[in-house]
């Protein structure tokens, strides 16, 4: 794989020092294979440094051999980028970022340091004077600073430092060095490499691999996605033909397309894995662009929990993540319970908890974990060091269980290694930030857990999927270049904004010009292609809907065919497919006599579609709440409802309300707004600001008010019977239980039975659909039938009403059996369109909820919705996977036929 120069010069203990850390373990790795390979049994550690691990060697050998008089210290990358921070605050610089401003001020002040042409070079001024280099000055005045009180370096100055001090005294353990695979070295870099080899190490250099062509071709596909599977499939088959094979597929836009290519990597290269799913099983691929530390599940789960146990609240979808982590003691066992505390949160749209709140709902779903984390000693909340932090953070998430009680992969404690060596990285800040609150202590943890990359060590794999940086000086038996198109290669100019542009353009700095980016990717076009013996360079034709070209760095090289088809395995699988046709419209009958969960809705939901009305109130299906700001519409709907009970709980009558003067009606009203706000979930009313609360109760109290004067009062007399009336009903062997809003009573006897609704009411003429709509009133007088008077009279239902109680569009929607009682509401006739008694309608209503009863009762569970509202206002999809089938939903014009039987109904 490497050139017997470069083994040799390993074999005698030469360094060898490469641009970055993935080339050095990989070349420290084939070396040791390449020692096993020849039967040796022991061997020295190759001597494979990194740049930034070579820098840091260099300063520890000048500090042993007492290089300065007074070694300044070596500030750390977490601690420079603290100072950053602090010089541009107290610059009060106007930024919306100053944590991004600090990085990118960090990355261009390195930049000036490795392509300045001196040691003592100065920053540059902008000619133009832009408000942006003048920022950048100042910012650097300031940081300089903040390094000469601390009597300190940085990385940036570490090179030029060690060149100035360069003696063979302590450069004995460094007499021969190669430098390998370097695209173009800075002038920094070869100021250092001439100081030292003016002391006595002697250098040579290494353009990388140098394979000989054996293979160059180019290929065009359709789409991005073809293009990498092809690629994929290929490298595949590669390794199937040859198992000692290397192969790389080098991504040219990897880091914007990762999870697109690791999902297509899977399908692709281990299909095997997808049937079942094994997250910690050998791959026979690697990709080489790492992730945020925050992002590695077990230290979002630290850094949640630690955010748990501040003093203040914290959202409260965080907090439910934390409590469901499997980085708790008995997680596996307790995990649906803990993580059915985020729907309750959701329910009563907490979007702030505290840890107090979550010991409470643990006590409910878990208590052992509840006690556990109800005597753990909280961290507390006054200012400390960062080391304090660190230690007390250590010790809280140890009392809370984390990280949990089953054995971590490889790849979960090398994480866990990475979380303690941050903290240790967090800890060093105290130099320089002092004493810092709970708070300001875990936004510079978690921003230290964003910006740190990492990527698990494992086994070299046969297939290597990298960017192009990556990708240099890595040796391959084949490549394939993916992306490669003529908008993408050559890249475009990208100049650092914080620096003067003619000085970048002068110095020759990479990407800062046009001629500079052209000259940079013809350097590493070369380097690639030198990589394998075999090449392949590839685009797509159309991305993002426009049209591509090839690269001109690849339009000599013949063009190859490209498959039509590219055979993924989700695609065999389809081809290969045998369908059983089976008609599964039928659930298992309900056992005669049940009691079920639902009552009204269960009606309504079996007209709406049968699968739903299954899926609901026989598997249990529930949708997760949604979360509103404030108090949301089902909540506002629970408030009215219990506003307009306690107001005619203690109203009773048409002729009760006529008598109430002005001042007393105003009063019975804000009582009633009064009792509705008291029905609030106390957690959900002690998270709301009282000003909020005091809204809803005048806003309740308007429409209360408005309500009564626009619908009630105008009323024939009438007597209330009953308010949120609990009562159950058998209705074809099954037992539901109901909730009436109200009942009232006319002079002459007759119930009505009233629904309030804050949204639209169901038109009456849909009762009598043959899919009905508002199947409640219907269902209600049934069940009114089981409720007795209180004079042992059984009474008749004379009148429905739904009853919309929604601001500025009052009103009432409903069928009466005499217009005399209730002039608002229609005629049975008329709201059928037919010639219908009352009788005649109340049986064609009642006939219908017994048919759906009936139906549900037997099994009826076909996918049919009734029309496209149907599906529209359901999360069922998943499951019913109607869009899947032939047709998919219904279209709003679409009329169902497959309406639920109305045997005896009298419809």
């Amino acid at each position: 794989m490497f050139a017997s120069a470069l083994d040799a010069a390993l074999a005698a203990g030469t360094w060898v020092v490469t641009p970055g850390e993935r080339l050095a373990r990989e070349i420290a790795v084939r070396s040791d294979a390449e020692q096993q390979r020849r039967g040796a049994e022991v061997w020295p550690t190759p001597r494979v440094l990194s740049w930034n691990a070579w820098l840091d060697r260099l300063w520890l050998a000048a500090l042993a051999g007492n290089a300065f008089r007074r070694p300044p210290a070596l500030v750390a990358p977490a601690v420079a980028t603290e100072l950053w921070r602090s010089a541009i605050e107290g610059s009060r610089t106007p930024l919306l970022n100053v944590r991004g401003a600090a990085r990118g001020a960090a990355r261009a002040w390195h930049t000036f340091h490795a392509w300045r042409g001196s040691a003592d070079e100065r920053l540059p001024g902008d000619a133009a004077g832009s408000a942006d280099s003048d920022a950048f000055l100042r910012w650097c005045a300031a940081y300089r600073g903040r390094l000469d009180e601390l009597a300190a370096i940085d990385r940036a100055g570490l090179p030029d430092l060690l060149a100035e001090h360069a003696d063979k005294r302590w450069l004995a353990d460094m007499r021969r060095v190669v430098l390998y695979a370097f695209d173009a070295a800075t002038p920094q870099q070869e100021r250092l490499v001439a100081a030292l080899h003016a002391a006595g190490v002697a250098f040579e250099r290494s353009a990388g691999p140098d394979s000989a062509a054996m293979l160059r071709e180019r290929a065009v596909f359709a789409s991005p996605r073809d293009e990498l599977a092809q690629a994929l499939v290929a490298a595949r088959r590669t390794v199937e033909s040859d198992a000692a094979a290397r192969v790389a597929v080098i991504v040219a836009d990897l880091e914007e397309r990762r999870d697109a290519v690791e999902a297509l990597a899977e399908e692709v290269l281990c299909p095997e894995l997808l049937e079942r799913y094994r997250p910690d099983a050998a791959r026979p691929y690697a990709i080489s662009l790492g992730r945020a530390l925050a992002a590695a599940p077990i230290v979002a789960a630290a850094l949640d929990l630690v955010a748990l146990g501040g003093g203040g609240p914290v959202d409260s979808l965080r907090a439910a993540r934390a409590l469901r982590t499997p980085y708790l003691v008995d997680a596996e066992a307790q995990g649906a319970a803990r993580a059915a505390i985020e729907l309750r949160w959701r329910a009563s749209s907490r979007h702030h908890v505290e840890f107090v709140d979550a010991v409470a709902a643990l006590h409910v779903a878990d208590p052992a974990l509840a006690e556990r984390w109800r005597v753990a000693s909280r961290p507390g909340t006054s200012a400390r060091l960062p080391r304090e932090w660190a230690r007390a953070w250590t010790g809280w998430l140890a009392a809370l269980g984390w990280p949990g009680s089953r054995p971590l992969s490889s790849d979960e404690w090398q994480a866990r290694d990475a979380w303690t060596r941050l903290l240790g990285a967090f800890a060093a800040l105290g130099s320089v930030t002092g004493r810092m609150t709970a708070d300001a202590g875990l936004t510079r943890l978690s921003d230290l857990a964003g910006e740190q990359l990492f990527q698990p060590q494992a086994p070299i794999p046969p297939i290597r999927i990298l960017g192009i940086e990556e990708a240099l000086g890595l040796a391959f038996d084949a490549t394939w270049l993916v992306g490669f198109d003529d908008e993408r290669w050559p890249s475009q100019s990208r100049p650092d904004p914080w620096l003067p542009l003619g000085w970048q353009r002068v110095r020759g700095v990479p990407d800062a010009t046009p001629d500079a980016a052209l000259a940079r990717a013809r350097r590493i076009t070369t380097a690639l292609v030198a990589i394998a013996p075999r090449v392949t360079a590839s685009h797509a034709s159309t991305v993002d809907g426009s049209e591509r070209g090839v690269s001109p760095f690849f339009a000599s090289w013949p063009e190859a065919h490209a498959p039509a088809v590219i055979r993924t395995r989700s695609l065999a699988l389809w081809e290969s497919r045998s369908i059983d046709e089976v008609s599964d419209r039928k659930a298992p009958p309900v056992t005669r006599g049940s009691s079920l969960r639902g009552g009204a809705n269960l009606i309504e939901s079996q007209s709406t579609c049968p699968f739903q009305a299954f899926a609901r109130h026989r598997l249990g299906v529930e949708r997760t709440p949604a979360m509103s700001e404030g108090i949301g519409a089902k909540e506002r709907g629970t408030l009215l409802h219990a506003a307009l009970a306690a107001f005619w709980t203690e109203t009773e009558s048409s002729s009760a309300l006529a008598a109430l003067a002005p001042a007393a009606l105003t009063a019975r009203i804000e009582a009633a707004a009064a009792a509705g706000v008291g029905k609030l979930d106390h957690a959900t009313r002690a998270a709301l600001p009282a000003l909020i609360v005091d809204g809803e109760r005048r806003r309740l109290a308007r429409t209360l008010g408005a309500w009564v004067e626009c619908c009630e009062r105008p009323r024939p007399p009438f007597r209330v019977v009953a308010c949120e009336c609990a009562v159950a009903a058998v209705i074809e062997d099954i037992e539901l239980r109901f909730r009436i809003d109200r009942i009232d009573a006319f002079p002459s006897g007759e119930w009505a039975i009233v629904d309030y609704k804050s949204g639209r009411a169901v038109a009456p003429g849909q009762w009598f659909d043959m899919r009905p709509r508002g199947t409640q009133l219907a269902a209600y007088a049934i069940a009114a039938s089981e409720i007795d008077a209180a004079d042992a009279t059984r009474r008749t239902i004379g009148a429905l009403a739904f009853a919309q109680v929604k601001a500025g569009e009052f009103r009432v929607s409903g069928i009466a059996g005499d217009g005399a009682w209730w002039p608002q509401l229609e005629d049975p006739g008329t709201a059928r369109g037919q010639p219908t008694s009352w009788d005649e309608a109340l049986r064609a209503l009642t006939g219908g909820i017994e048919a759906l009863a009936r139906e549900f009762r037997d099994g009826h569970a076909a996918v049919s919705p009734r029309d496209a509202n149907a599906c529209r206002n359901c999360d069922l999809h998943p499951l019913c996977r109607i869009r899947d089938l032939d047709g998919g939903a219904p279209d709003e014009a679409d009329a169902a036929t497959d309406a639920p039987s109305t045997e005896g109904s009298g419809q």
